[in-house]
């Protein structure tokens, strides 16, 4: 038998049998080093920053829509339509005017800054993503805080 393979098996036994330790001595080394990397926390920040790079992109799709469904198209129609189908009459009439009034002056400026807004918002989870890891692997950065958000910046473009 080959020397490779046995020292496979042999991996894959020790992973199987966790390694020689017991359930319970398992679930304490993970517990502690959730809470010495302070991870739980860590999650929940990452978490919130992609939930808040969420909500430029709903204004991106808005303008979007005030500039392909413009006033009396079809597509603008259908979409009232089912949103007066699919709400209640006070909610989907709140909806519709508020729609109609953002994209009665959907313009090029607007855009640009809602993109420019969503592309900060969106690398400040990437930011945290980063630290996270960081904190994961136990590594702890060297870079500059302009080389890190940068870099973010080129990984969320």
């Amino acid at each position: 038998m080959d020397r490779r393979l046995a020292t496979a098996e042999h991996e894959i036994e020790s992973l199987w049998g966790l390694g020689g330790l017991s359930w319970r001595e398992l679930l304490r080394s993970v517990w502690n080093g959730i809470n010495q990397n302070d991870l739980i926390d860590r999650a929940y920040e990452l978490a919130f920053n992609f939930l808040l790079g969420a909500f430029p992109l709903l204004f991106i799709l808005v303008i979007a829509l005030g500039a392909f469904a413009s006033e009396g198209s079809a597509l603008r129609g259908d979409l009232f339509f089912y949103l007066r189908v699919m709400l209640p009459p006070d909610a989907s009439q709140l909806v519709l005017n508020t729609l109609t009034r953002i994209t009665r002056d959907a313009g090029g400026e607007k855009l640009a800054f809602t993109l420019l807004f969503s592309w900060y918002s969106g690398s400040a989870g990437i930011t945290q993503l980063m630290s996270t890891l960081n904190a994961a692997y136990e590594v702890r950065e060297r870079r500059s805080w302009i080389k890190v958000r940068l870099i973010s910046l080129c990984l969320t473009l």
